[in-house]
């Protein structure tokens, strides 16, 4: 299993053993109006999570779970999909639980987990397209380095272009 730490987390390859953690995050609206998603069941939480670990194991995209290392808490996840190794390019996800926002996790996380990918699977450029109504998530990338691309509009939603190159 592959995996990585930073200072207060422990970041590694999602599995199913993280379903409960995966469930609370997903049924959880006030995380999933963020992507323009429904809360999910515990049956359809099973299935995403499943897909994703396939989607792991078939290299389509690649995820992790974040762990706070004190307590092995699940504080939520980060993904690299939408890949095109060809450039060594890849869209960047994130999500975790209403309790964890706004203390540092995701700011901490993301260079670390882009490090990741570029030193273990050649990732140079990394994309995220987060709704342009999620301060939050616009605030992050910006603070981390990432470009403001342009906006676009895609079912109805706006939804900010930014884009990061390692090289």
């Amino acid at each position: 299993m592959k995996y990585f730490e930073t200072d207060r987390l422990r970041v590694q390859e999602l599995s199913m053993q993280e379903l409960d953690g995966f469930y609370a995050m997903r049924s959880d609206p006030n995380v999933t109006k963020h992507y323009f998603a429904s809360p999910m069941t515990l049956e359809q939480s099973k299935a995403k999570l499943q897909s994703l670990v396939d989607d792991i194991s078939a290299n389509q995209s690649y995820s992790y779970v974040l762990l706070r290392k004190e307590d092995n808490q699940f504080i939520g996840t980060i993904c690299l999909w939408n890949l095109q190794p060809d450039i060594k390019t890849g869209e960047l996800g994130y999500e975790s639980l209403p309790e964890f926002w706004r203390n540092g996790y995701m700011k901490e996380v993301l260079p670390a987990f882009m490090t990741h990918m570029y030193t273990v699977y050649g990732y140079e450029i990394f994309t995220a397209c987060p709704s342009s109504d999620n301060q939050a998530s616009n605030r992050l990338l910006l603070s981390s380095g990432f470009e403001f691309k342009n906006q676009f509009d895609e079912d109805n939603h706006t939804l900010n272009f930014y884009i990061y190159k390692i090289k």
